[in-house]
């Protein structure tokens, strides 16, 4: 055991200096790389559901206010967002913080949701200079780490494709995936995933946007069902940046209980990064401040979605 102490402290004497100067260049070139992967994409704001194809290197916090027809409001801290990264040209990380759901109610036991994962791969892009338009296929997964029956019963994978194009001050991003839970497929079911979000900019400040969500499932061998959702209306101010409204409202074709959520976006980014000036507007006049805050406030129908739909994988 000794000399094996010993052979190991040798290797990493000799090699050490060696790997030493390429670890300095890989993190003082980290946020060069970041800007570049950034300048090389639309610079359009992040859509407030819909997970955008763009690379972004953030931290996320969500938090969410669900009142029932009972009065009941159920507490989600975190949202299952959390920190995301640009380790390398063209890919994301995403490290979602499981949620902690407070419902306020006797019968529920409070706990922690599972904790998600998401990879993003840019195929296609170019800025608003060269035709902006974008592809980006995305693999998320699920780890059943809720407590309390907070979250899934099984690890989920979700397949992600994501696109978008700009049509001047008008751009169109939109994802279609599918969720495959690990085991009970026939319990659970697939899930499919279709999202876009259309948004115009005007003032150079303000990002009007409406969203249209749908979900098709099917367990076991019913025949498929539909989720679909009105179009949410949000206004966002500042370039990556403000506060504004949303409102939406979902229809479901199997259960009618009305419930009204109120949730917030928090985010933390880094300042002055160029890639955040779109078509290289002035730096005042789109630096991007050290935090987001979003709310907005949505009267939507419950449904009975399998389990696994409980804690989606996003951004």
């Amino acid at each position: 055991m000794r000399r094996s102490c010993l052979l190991a402290v040798a290797v990493l004497s000799v090699f050490a200096p060696s790997l030493s100067p390429a670890q300095d260049g890989y993190f003082s070139d980290w946020f060069a790389r970041v800007d570049k992967t950034k300048e090389e994409q639309p610079h359009w704001i992040t859509p407030i559901a819909t997970t955008t194809p763009r690379l972004e290197e953030e931290f996320r916090y969500d938090q969410l206010w669900q009142n029932n027809r009972q009065g009941i409001t159920t507490n989600n801290y975190d949202g299952g967002k959390g920190l995301e990264l640009i380790p390398c040209e063209k890919v994301e990380v995403i490290f979602n913080v499981p949620p902690y759901l407070a419902h306020n109610d006797p019968v529920v036991h409070d706990g922690f949701g599972d904790t998600a994962f998401l990879v993003k791969y840019r195929l296609l892009s170019a800025n608003e200079k060269h035709g902006g338009y974008i592809l980006t296929a995305f693999l998320g997964w699920t780890l059943p780490t809720g407590n309390q029956k907070n979250g899934a019963l099984h690890a989920t994978i979700t397949p992600t494709i994501a696109y978008g194009k700009g049509f001047r001050d008008f751009d169109l991003q939109g994802t279609f995936g599918a969720t495959f839970p690990v085991a009970d497929t026939n319990l659970l079911g697939r899930t499919y995933s279709w999202n876009n979000a259309f948004q115009y900019r005007l003032f150079r400040k303000l990002w009007p946007e409406v969203e249209m969500n749908s979900t098709f499932f099917q367990v076991a061998r019913t025949p498929a069902s539909i989720r679909t959702s009105r179009p949410r209306a949000w206004c966002s101010g500042g370039s990556r940046s403000g506060a504004g409204l949303a409102l939406w409202w979902e229809a479901d074709i199997r259960l009618p209980p009305l419930t009204f959520t109120l949730p917030t976006t928090t985010r933390f980014s880094r300042c002055g990064s160029r890639s955040d000036r779109p078509n290289g507007a002035a730096k005042s006049a789109f630096a991007e401040p050290l935090s987001l805050t979003r709310v907005s406030a949505a009267s939507r129908v419950r449904s009975r979605v399998p389990s696994c739909l409980l804690n989606p994988v996003s951004s």
